[in-house]
Parts: C-alpha cells; structure tokens; sequence
C-alpha cells in the first residue's frame, strides 16, 4: 500500500462533511492532495540502532560461541588417536571388528574419539535469522527514502519512450525541489548498511548455520543472550525491529481501494476548479462501515455542465454536457491497482498505482508523485477541450489532422482519418471531445 495514500486517507474527517469542505481545505493548505512519501518519524533512530548493533554481529560472525560436541567413530586401528572408555567398550562390544593376526586377535577397526565444534545453538540460530531479517526490513525504508529523492524517469513514469525534446516540453522541474540533504544522507546509510549487512551471507557462520533448522518464534532471553554482551546486543535490536511498524499500512484492502476512489475524485474536482468550474451542487461525504461514498458531483463553467460519480467496482464516470448544443460525452474511467493493466472494452482511462506500459490512456497516479495531479489536470482538460476557431474553415477541414474531408451534422463534425469528433459551441470557439493520435 502507498504510504502517502493512507496519509491522505487519514485527512478525512467530521470536520470534512461536504465536498466543498475538502476544496476549501485544499485552498487554505489544510487539505493536501500532493503529499510527499513520508518517511519514519524515527529513521534516524533507526539506522543508529542497526549502526550500533552492526561491531556485535560483526564480532558473533566472526567467533561464534560454539559448545564442543564429543562422539566415537569407528576408524582403522592403525589411525586411531585417543581412546575415551565408551570408546573401549563400544570396541569391546563389537565382535565384527576382531580378526584374528598372526595367532593374536585384535581388533581391525577400534571406537575412536572425536571433537567438533557445534554450531547449532539457540542463539546462532536467531543471529542467523538476525542476518536475514535485516535485509527485509531494509527494502521498506530504502524504497521509501529513493521514492522521496525524485529522479526524472522515476517522477515521470512513461518518460523512457519520449526523446529528450518532448521531455523539455511537458517537465515540472519544480519536481526536485522536494528532495532535501537529509533524505540524501539517509538513503546513503541505508544503502551501506544493506551492503555491510549482506556481506554476513558470504561468511563461514552464515554458511555453517544454513545448515541447521530456521529460527521461529518469540524471542526467549537465555543466559547467553542475557549475559554476552555480543548477543545481548544482537537480542536488543531483534526486539526493536519487532516493534517497528511504522512503514506498515494500516488500511483494510476495502479502505485501500475506497482511498485510491477518493483521491482521483478530488484530484479531478480540484482540475475542474483550476480550469474555472466552480460547484453547481455540494453533496455531503457518507460514510460508512469505515469509508466513505460521494453522491454525483456536478460543476459548471459558462460552456459545460460535468458530472462526476464517485468511483463503483473500480469505475469511475465523468458525464460533460455542452450547455450551447445538445451533446453529452461520457468517459469511463479504470482504476488500477495491480501491477498489470488489462485492456477493457469501453474504457477511455486507466489510471493506476504502479507505473504503467507507455500510452495516451494509460497513467500511474499517486499522492506522492507531484506530476500525478498534472496528469489528473490533463484528463480533466481534455473533457472540455475548447479552441478559438471559424466555423467556415473547420467545419470543411479537419482541426486535427487537416483533412479536408469531414463531416458535420447539425454542428457535430467528425473526421474518418483521426477519429476527431468536435462540436461548434457559439460563433468562434468548437469543443473537441475525440481523437486518435497518428501512428
């Protein structure tokens, strides 16, 4: 879940009954729409507990405790080193082992003792798995932390198939503003600590302990764990990652969907108003069963009415009605939120969580991305699309692709070549509600 998401989701409250409230609020600041991916409020304190713990794991990697395990083995008499009494018994016991040798018998094999050192202990166990829960839990606020320090192709998420002079044309470079030296350094000592962290797995210990069982369970503060100060310390930072939860969603998966809805509604009221709509009606937010339902929401300019329906089942409608012609488009929108987009019949946008393939109908579009309310700014201008032109001249001639072959029905013209589909409002100014980009 998108960390920013539930931030924005939180917003919501007594204080934001009406739509207007969440408008007014956006107005004064009190209501974000863009909101960068917050970080821990406890990073640094985060990364100076692993820092700490980091000389112990070092130094339990390096010389583990290990308990010295004894056994007999049975190995040729002639190589045998020291012999412990069960080993002379287990000799004695084994008549297989005793030939006869030039009128004497003796024993060919004989019960030898052997030394090894054990590793498979309680606490290696759980520094081992130390080791790996490390790693885990550094994905999270690394992700986070790169996330809050921009980067072109990851502030605009279909960028990779543009050529750097379309890229001039349309980038915010107000965008990387939002990067700040501290997030910088985080992300640094992050990255060093999942390297140093990492190189545990290449040694000896590691390798050794990969062997015995994985380590489950609550931690159980043994004598070792409580009086060594290399793995008290190593049982201290366990402890702490356990109660680190700050880079966890709290939302259900019926909140999570319901915050998405609610974000690209108001990203798209909020477009309308910037566009110069203003509000025609102002519903109240119902909530219910801990989320939250916007009836149809209607704005209005001199030219359009536009409806907007709070998205259903993952759908989303913009209803646009010509107030100077009787003509209504209708604009189906998909709301994402897996990692694959699956083209749909009737569909005219999909905006999604996650990056999306490159297309002009297809955005990734985020809370903590600042381009993802421009991208809501152009689905919203293009709804209502409108141009200074003569009538007398592109009533004939396409104003889309310049073919002089069109046609026009009671002010509705439409173009074979470019699927343009645009309508005269009042004397110099046509509304262009479609058309197709050449291939």
């Amino acid at each position: 879940m998108n960390l920013s998401l539930e931030r924005f989701y939180r917003q919501f409250n007594e204080k934001t009954d009406r739509v207007s409230a969440v408008l007014d609020g956006m107005r004064e600041g009190s209501f974000r729409l863009f909101i960068p991916t917050p970080l821990s409020e406890d990073q640094p304190g985060t990364i100076a507990q692993i820092k700490a713990a980091l000389p112990h794991i070092t130094n339990v990697v390096r010389k583990p405790y290990v308990t010295l395990r004894t056994q007999t083995t049975k190995v040729r008499a002639e190589r045998a080193g020291a012999l412990s009494p069960e080993g002379i018994r287990n000799t004695i016991r084994d008549g297989k082992i005793w030939k006869q040798h030039e009128g004497e018998i003796r024993p060919e094999y004989i019960y030898a003792v052997e030394r090894e050192d054990d590793y498979n202990s309680y606490e290696n166990r759980m520094v081992k798995a130390l080791i790996d829960r490390l790693i885990r839990f550094l994905r999270t606020p690394l992700r986070i932390t790169k996330e809050s320090i921009p980067s072109l192709y990851e502030s605009y998420f279909q960028v990779s198939h543009l050529n750097k002079l379309d890229l001039i044309k349309f980038m915010q470079t107000d965008t990387f503003r939002q990067a700040k030296a501290r997030t910088y350094e985080d992300y640094t000592d992050l990255v060093r600590l999942k390297t140093r962290i990492g190189a545990y797995r290449q040694s000896p210990f590691y390798k050794t302990m990969e062997q015995y069982p994985v380590f489950s369970g609550s931690l159980e503060m043994t004598n070792l764990l409580t009086h060594n100060e290399d793995y008290h310390h190593c049982a201290r930072l366990w402890s702490f990652l356990e109660t680190q939860g700050s880079a966890v969603s709290t939302l259900t998966e019926a909140q999570g969907r319901n915050a998405y809805a609610l974000f690209i509604f108001f990203g798209l009221v909020r477009a309308y108003r910037d566009l110069g709509f203003t509000l025609k009606d102002d519903p109240y937010i119902l909530s219910a069963d801990h989320t939250y339902r916007i009836p149809a929401t209607t704005l209005e300019n001199e030219d359009f009415l536009v409806e907007l329906w709070s998205p259903q089942d993952k759908y989303m409608q913009i209803s646009v009605q010509a107030k100077a012609v009787r003509h209504k488009e209708k604009y189906k929108i998909r709301l994402v939120e897996d990692l694959e987009i699956t083209p749909e019949a009737g569909v005219d946008y999909y905006l999604s969580l996650y990056p999306t393939p490159y297309s002009d109908i297809a955005a990734c579009v985020v809370p903590n991305n600042l381009n993802s309310i421009q991208d809501l700014t152009s689905i919203a201008r293009i709804t209502v699309l409108t141009f200074a032109s003569e009538h007398s001249v592109y009533g004939n001639y396409c104003l889309v692709c310049g073919n002089p072959e069109v046609s026009e029905n009671h002010g509705n013209v439409t173009c074979d070549v470019c699927g343009a589909h645009y309508n005269f409002l009042a004397g110099d100014r046509l509304w262009l509600h479609h058309f197709r980009i050449l291939r």
